[in-house]
């Protein structure tokens, strides 16, 4: 895990993506499974022309220095939302952060207001959109003590001449699920400068973070199986994926989660830099 940041969303039309397809007879594998730490996935639904989104993503940023490595925030911007329309910078140059993948999802859930979270897609006081970004933080803090039968674990490698990513994925179960899960993949892009409406006015220089650029494996990922068995590990999922070249590389990481296909809910979710530096490296001694 690494930290997390706020991003702006770039048209993916030039990303490829290939996964190994693994027949589901030969994907298991038995292991001792020991639990792992709950991840939170908080799913931000934001906008450049969204007067009050900075004050969410300051929560969000207080969010992360509480709870560090074992929260993750997402933020998403819809292409038919109120506050997508894109916005000339400093520079004159237009900044279009929307995707098409974010709006899918809210559309999806007939997202409202803005800003609107939803964390772990998981159900807090009869909903699961949550508008009053003031009570964030201690949904993710309920949120945390939840336990999962879900180990999630992701490498990253990365060519610079080619612009491939190549990620390697590894789930365990540490007890027996019974129902369809999803694995989802996301690229997402820190450090972004450009405009934002604030109560202040437009600030030309605010620094866009955990944008949704483009989902990696399909909008809504791909299937991992039916039925899982306790101490079971799924056979390793490869997946390579060719940046935009509009993207900074050094700025990108993916998230990773694994979701039930009955009602959306995330079990486990992970986050890995697309280019792992000495530093992050746990292997470099």
């Amino acid at each position: 895990m690494k930290k997390i940041f706020l991003f702006s969303a770039v048209a993916a039309s030039m990303a490829f993506v290939s996964c190994d397809n693994i027949p589901e007879e030969d994907r298991y594998i038995e292991v001792e499974v020991n639990k792992s730490e709950k991840v939170v996935l908080l799913e931000d639904y934001t906008g450049m022309q969204c007067v009050n989104c900075p004050d969410a993503a300051a929560i969000i940023d207080n969010i992360h220095h509480t709870f560090g490595d074992n929260f993750i925030a997402v933020g998403l911007h819809p292409t038919s939302g109120p506050y997508q329309k894109p916005m000339p910078g400093k520079d004159g140059v237009m900044v279009n952060l929307s995707s098409d993948d974010a709006d899918a999802y809210y559309k999806k859930y007939s997202v409202k207001a803005f800003p609107t979270a939803m964390i772990d897609r998981s159900t807090f006081d009869g909903s699961k959109l949550l508008d009053n970004k003031d009570k964030w933080a201690a949904y993710v803090n309920q949120q945390m003590t939840a336990s999962t039968p879900v180990n999630l674990s992701m490498e990253s490698t990365y060519d610079a001449t080619t612009r491939t990513v190549t990620l390697a994925t590894d789930i365990e179960f540490s007890e027996a699920v019974g129902e369809t899960l999803y694995l989802q993949l996301w690229v997402i892009e820190n450090g972004i400068i450009g405009p934002q409406v604030t109560a202040k006015g437009v600030n030309w220089e605010y620094e866009h973070n955990h944008v949704l650029r483009s989902a990696i494996n399909g909008t809504w990922g791909q299937s991992l199986g039916a039925s899982f068995n306790a101490n079971q590990r799924l056979e390793t999922i490869t997946t390579t994926y060719t940046l935009n070249e509009a993207w900074n590389a050094d700025n990108c990481e993916i998230v990773g989660f694994v979701y039930r296909a009955s009602d959306d809910v995330i079990l486990q979710a992970h986050l890995v830099d697309i280019i792992v530096s000495e530093e992050n490296d746990p292997s470099a001694e």
